[in-house]
């Protein structure tokens, strides 16, 4: 039970969904970055990879697996699924904004990295 004069409004929070006007949007699920031969980690020697960010690999697989469950469960209701990746315009990434150029990496389109 709620105290003081914060009252969540539990009740807005339980509204219906109407598949037709609801999408599932997958972002950044791509080789570059949940692969360990993306370009994110390709540097990195895979037994260093479980060291640096353990509880990401251990966690990796079952989210993958999830994505693709929920995927299959979503096309068979025919809910639309969209996927935003990481992947520049062109081959040297002259197109990217500033914060990726800083950031240091490129996807190039149509590269392996860029798949999801």
């Amino acid at each position: 039970m709620a105290t003081g004069c914060f009252k969540p409004l539990l009740h807005l929070r339980e509204a219906p969904l109407d598949p037709s006007a609801c999408a599932m949007v997958v972002i950044d699920v791509q080789n570059f970055c949940c692969h360990p031969k993306g370009a994110q980690y390709r540097d990195t020697p895979e037994e260093e990879l479980s060291k640096q960010e353990p509880f990401f690999w251990k966690a990796m697989p079952a989210a993958v697996s999830n994505i693709k469950d929920l995927l299959q469960a979503l096309r068979r209701k025919r809910i639309e699924v969209v996927y935003t990746t990481i992947e520049s315009l062109t081959k040297d990434g002259r197109d990217r904004s500033l914060d990726y150029k800083i950031s240091g990496f490129n996807v190039p389109r149509g590269s392996w990295d860029g798949r999801v």
